[in-house]
């Protein structure tokens, strides 16, 4: 068989579209110095492997090949080592050398066709597999006399006979035994099934478990949070009750200071020097700022007046019960200025009443003792005194007074002082 691939060098492209026309036949025999005539029968393949090109023809070539060229060097190979294929009734040559090339690459399993290296190299390695082929059967060989030599060696079919029934006990001892243990198995695996389902059962509460621990610690959380938020806020509410209680309220709302001779409340002077004029209105609504003072301590302490007058805060046309004086000035006719006077002297027995009363509270001394119409020795009224010793009695009014607002910030409130008609009034 390889002799005959060997002699058939030069066959099988299969695919048709390779089949040059008769001018690709030319170009391939002109080097050669073929003829048209010499080339009609040729046609030419390609080698699977080197893709040489290859020419083949039913009849050999007429002329020799040019002298230095080997027949693989030449593009030229001639069917005369083979018989030419047999055709099938209306085939031609080249339609029979494909069936023939394609059944030969179908029996081999290699494309064709090769040239002569090429083929070579295929029959070299179809000997290298026949060689394998050849050693592989011989271990084969090898290994059956082995086997049949250890045969001759078992003991006689009587001895095996002997044997025979112990084994079959043995094997009905090891049957019942598996029985045992399967049924064993069956039990187990039933008991596994409850464990397992108890094992679910008890993932599932720890899941739960799980999970309400989870919303305990995000609750503890929340409150910590909130405890922390209320903390912050109580310390805060805290400072700001310290900064308050430190505060003297009476001392914010009417802040009593001086200027120059004067003294002053709201940065309103009260008072009058012959060097330096004060507008009545500036005086009016000192007076009326002294006025809601003193009414705010009186309530804010409790205090019970036990004098006859009451002081009715109105801004700067405040008053003093009874009788209604005006405790502002400024009108031109001299009645006026007396009832302003009389209006003065209340405010100061109204003012000696709350001063005598938180004095004994607190054993502390007043700063400008008061007796009758005078304050520390001066007059407090206007009609017939110099203008600056009446300024200076209205300054001991003022520093009285603040001693007042100091004192009460300093003792708890007491509870609201009834004050009859004067809160109707202020009221209205």
């Amino acid at each position: 068989f390889f002799d005959y691939v060997s002699g058939c060098h030069g066959f099988v492209y299969m695919n048709k579209n390779a089949v040059l026309k008769s001018s690709s036949s030319q170009a391939l025999s002109e080097p050669f110095g073929l003829s048209l005539s010499d080339t009609t029968n040729t046609t030419s393949y390609s080698c699977q492997k080197c893709r040489r090109h290859l020419a083949v023809s039913p009849d050999p070539p007429s002329r020799d090949f040019p002298s230095g060229s080997s027949i693989q060097e030449s593009a030229w190979l001639g069917l005369t080592a083979c018989p030419p294929p047999v055709c099938i009734k209306g085939e031609d040559w080249i339609t029979a050398t494909n069936h023939f090339l394609a059944f030969l690459s179908e029996t081999i399993q290699h494309d064709q066709p090769l040239c002569f290296d090429c083929t070579d190299i295929m029959v070299a390695e179809w000997e290298s597999k026949l060689k394998a082929s050849e050693a592989e059967r011989e271990y084969y060989y090898t290994f059956l006399q082995n086997l049949e030599a250890e045969a001759e060696e078992l003991p006689h079919d009587r001895q095996l006979s002997k044997e025979l029934p112990l084994l079959e006990k043995e094997e009905a001892q090891l049957l019942k035994e598996l029985s045992l243990i399967e049924s064993g198995e069956e039990k187990i695996q039933q008991e596994a099934a409850l464990v397992q389902k108890e094992r679910e059962e008890l993932e599932a509460q720890l899941d739960e478990y799980y999970k309400g621990c989870n919303e305990c610690v995000v609750e503890d959380i929340f409150v910590c949070e909130k405890q922390h938020s209320l903390d912050q806020h109580l310390k805060a509410e805290m400072e700001e009750l310290t900064k308050l209680n430190r505060t003297n309220i009476l001392n914010e709302a009417f802040h009593i200071w001086f200027d120059g001779h004067f003294g002053t409340i709201n940065n309103f002077r009260l008072g009058k020097m012959p060097s330096e004029q004060v507008e009545w209105n500036e005086i009016n609504a000192a007076w009326g700022h002294a006025a809601l003072l003193l009414h705010t301590i009186a309530r804010m302490r409790g205090i019970q007046w036990t004098t006859k007058y009451r002081v009715i805060p109105m801004g700067s046309f405040s008053t003093v019960d009874p009788g209604r004086y005006e405790l502002y000035g400024g009108a031109p006719v001299f009645w006026a200025s007396t009832r302003f006077d009389k209006a003065m002297v209340g405010f100061l027995a109204c003012l000696n009443d709350v001063l005598q009363k938180e004095a004994h509270h607190t054993q502390e001394k007043i700063p400008y003792e008061i007796q009758d119409d005078k304050v520390g020795g001066l007059t407090i009224k206007l009609v017939g005194n110099d203008g600056d010793k009446w300024t200076r009695a209205l300054k001991y009014i003022l520093i009285n007074l603040k001693w007042l607002v100091g004192i009460t910030a300093d003792r708890p409130m007491g509870p609201p002082a009834s004050t009859s008609g004067a809160t109707d009034q202020l009221t209205t």
